[in-house]
């Protein structure tokens, strides 16, 4: 299948193709298409896709802070998204809780975030 055939997506999107949907959402939300971004994001994320978790929340972020922290626990916690542990420390650090975005931040960088390493540094300072 062609990823970037919004009809074929479509197809096996309604199929029930988990990263069909999530790949959708990406071409949607490159459209501009927020909101059919965000239901494609969603039903992806809620089948346990943590990619389209993370973009569902950053989707979210400006609008629905509380569920874009939310999705980005659920990816961190999944323990496969580097990014979703980095970004989550990024939440905590902004809520003023430094202890735990340093954990998370070494966390990530111990799997080979260099971002995340650079974000630990900073806060160690």
């Amino acid at each position: 299948m062609d990823e970037t055939d919004p009809e074929a997506l479509h197809a096996a999107a309604r199929a029930g193709d988990v990263p069909s949907m999530s790949r959708l959402g990406c071409l949607l939300a490159d459209a501009g298409q927020k909101e059919p971004a965000r239901r494609w994001y969603q039903a992806a994320a809620e089948r346990g896709h943590t990619i389209a978790m993370i973009n569902l929340a950053i989707l979210l972020e400006d609008d629905d802070r509380d569920a874009a922290m939310a999705w980005t626990l659920r990816a961190a916690e999944e323990g496969t998204g580097l990014t979703a542990q980095h970004n989550y420390g990024i939440f905590l650090e902004e809520d003023g809780r430094l202890d735990e975005a340093l954990d998370l931040y070494r966390q990530a960088a111990e799997r080979g975030d260099r971002e995340a390493a650079e974000e630990a540094a900073r806060l160690s300072r």
